[in-house]
């Protein structure tokens, strides 16, 4: 798909992907490569990491795909720090296979759900840029997700977001998995 020079998103895109970006740690040494909670991995002023931030592979993903990264930035860059935050998920989320947002051991069924349909997203987009063995980790991760999917209700009610998001993220599963 070739994206227009006047798409009003190039624009957007380029102001706010410096802020997003800054949002991940890439210190190739550090415990926290690719996880995306400033606060946590940065400024250490809360013991856990806000996952939704992991989210943000997908429109990264989305990104590459079409070949719209500003600032010269190079494909392959942009897919590395992908495959930083993929792998980086190993890292917050629970035995029991879920992630939290507001607190910790917050199991959060919504936030998972998110980060599963992401991730799942992703692979989908990224299948060809990625090698076998990323996709094969990027799966493992999944099937953890999922599970907690599967194994739990969502709890704060009955919020159709999350419940929607939790449908699409099994969907996707069904599908690619």
């Amino acid at each position: 798909m070739k994206i227009s020079s006047d798409n009003p998103y190039l624009k957007q895109i380029e102001i706010v992907l410096p802020r997003l970006l800054s949002l991940f740690d890439q210190n190739q040494i550090s415990k926290t490569l690719g996880i995306g909670d400033r606060i946590f991995w940065g400024w250490k002023t809360i013991d856990f990491a806000n996952a939704n931030y992991q989210g943000i592979m997908h429109g990264l993903a989305l990104i590459a795909k079409h070949n719209i990264c500003p600032f010269n930035l190079d494909k392959k860059i942009i897919v590395k720090r992908i495959v930083n935050m993929i792998n980086s998920i190993h890292k917050i989320i629970h035995k029991n296979g879920s992630l939290d947002e507001a607190f910790p051991y917050e199991n959060s069924f919504c936030v998972t759900s998110l980060v599963a349909y992401d991730l799942l997203s992703t692979i989908e987009i990224l299948e060809n840029d990625l090698s076998e063995q990323q996709i094969e980790t990027a799966k493992n991760i999944s099937h953890d997700l999922i599970k907690f999917i599967i194994k739990n209700d969502e709890n704060h009610g009955i919020i159709s977001n999350h419940l929607a998001t939790a449908v699409a993220a099994l969907f996707k599963y069904h599908k690619l998995i």
